[in-house]
């Protein structure tokens, strides 16, 4: 997976909660490829930051992971 698209996911759900791959593996459930159960597993393990890469990748554009990570946790929520 591309490190600009870890951050945009981590961005993304900060905001709404939740990112496309909940969106997939709904479609898979719906789909009867997969059970509940299987795709919260899934979720779990598949939506876990990679905060090694993602400073990796702050490093290799020149911005502080610090203050990246706390500036998108600042983020205005819209869910509860």
């Amino acid at each position: 997976m591309e490190i600009d698209h870890l951050i945009f996911i981590i961005i993304y759900y900060s905001i709404v909660g939740f990112t496309e791959t909940e969106f997939l593996r709904s479609r898979q459930i719906r789909e009867n490829k997969i059970t509940r159960d299987q795709a919260l597993e899934l979720i779990k393990r598949e939506n876990k930051p990679n905060f090694e890469a993602i400073k990796w990748y702050c490093e290799k554009i020149g911005i502080e992971f610090d203050n990246t990570i706390k500036r998108i946790n600042q983020i205005a929520h819209n869910y509860n």
